[in-house]
């Protein structure tokens, strides 16, 4: 862990004093009032936001520590899920059979108790490279993902004594762990605070189409038609069938609240607490795929995170759709008119499309 960069200005009020009655024996005589004002003190500047939500942080210190990104269980023996409300950022990959598994990302919040996890794959490793060195928690894995793993830009937090079992859950979906017992194991690592990888703030205008650059003709009373605004279309759901309703990943915005509700198919996601997954954003990132490795014991497909491919963002009941892009190891996300996807500030959840699965908006 490295000290907080960021240091704080303290100022220190000063002012000036006069008084008409005399100064007491063996004080200083006070100096003249001069009709100055007093000088107030400044108060010190607000700390950055978080740079995984955009949102201003309830301690700076946490701007200080590594993400932790943490392997949780999408199989339906592994629900309700835990703690995914505090995350910062979630992707959803699809794994062996077409089902699902989450990468949770804790940056800004933390969690008592996160969960099921369950082990790693090499998709994590071209995911989490866009966070600095991160910390990965999880539960296992395959041989040749741990020979990738010791090599790979990031700290590992493997299955460890202070985790713990659910015994009214089935094994092996049962296994938990909070994020300060996980964080933790950054002390003394070669662990790094992220970079922000969003840019927050409101959306640009849409570039103008044929329809809004032609010369609008008279209306019916003979006054100059009025050329209307160019908008982003609507996108007001999503789903993406990764394999039958239990893993389909469905989206509706909710406009009252600014927020996309999860759902399995036609069921609401919803967390032990009884809360639904929601998130301010909804970013979709298509993907070329290869086969797995020789020594890979699953048939799960892994994405080719390099180059470019189609990317699409929901915000706000609006779709943009551009591409994203990857050099040296960070990723980019850019508009039509190469200009950078700009985010509401909130937590983000990143659906990792591979080649053939559809996406379907509405």
């Amino acid at each position: 862990m490295f000290p907080l960069a960021l240091v704080l200005a303290r100022g220190r009020a000063l002012s000036a004093c006069s008084s008409s009655e005399p100064a007491a024996s063996g004080s200083r005589t006070p100096a003249a009032d001069t009709g100055a004002a007093s000088s107030m003190p400044s108060p010190p500047p607000p700390p950055p936001p978080a740079p995984l939500t955009g949102l201003p942080v309830s301690s700076e210190d946490v701007l200080d520590r590594p993400v932790l990104a943490v392997k949780i269980d999408n199989h339906t023996a592994a629900r309700p899920h835990v703690g995914l409300d505090r995350a910062d950022v979630i992707y959803e990959e699809q794994v062996e059979g077409g089902i699902t598994r989450f990468i949770a990302l804790f940056h800004s919040r933390d969690a008592s108790r996160v969960g099921p996890i369950r082990s790693a794959r090499v998709n994590d490793i071209s995911v989490l490279r866009d966070w600095g060195r991160p910390l990965l928690a999880y539960s296992g894995a395959a041989r040749y993902v741990r020979d990738q793993l010791r090599t790979a830009r990031l700290v590992r937090v493997p299955h460890a004594t202070d985790w713990w079992r659910d015994r009214g859950r089935p094994a092996p979906h049962n296994l938990f762990a909070g994020t300060k017992i996980l964080w933790r194991a950054a002390r003394g690592t070669t662990a790094t605070a992220p970079e922000a990888l969003f840019s927050f703030g409101e959306v640009a205008a849409p570039p103008p189409g044929k329809a809004a650059t032609a010369s609008p003709g008279p209306d019916a009373t003979g006054s100059p038609a009025v050329t209307p605004e160019p908008a982003w279309p609507r996108a007001r759901t999503l789903r993406i069938p990764f394999a039958g309703s239990n893993w389909t990943a469905a989206w509706s915005y909710h406009a009252k609240t600014g927020l996309y509700r999860r759902s399995h198919g036609s069921a609401p996601h919803k967390l032990a607490n009884g809360s639904r997954v929601t998130a301010r954003n909804i970013l979709v990132l298509h993907f070329k795929t290869r086969p797995p490795g020789p020594r890979a014991p699953h048939p799960q497909p892994e994405i080719i995170f390099e180059g470019s491919g189609k990317a699409t963002l929901l915000r706000d009941g609006i779709r943009i759709d551009g591409r994203w892009s990857r050099a040296n190891g960070r990723t980019t996300f850019t508009d039509g008119q190469g200009r950078p996807f700009v985010f509401a500030a909130g937590a983000t959840w990143v659906e990792l499309v591979p080649r053939g699965v559809p996406t379907r908006y509405a």
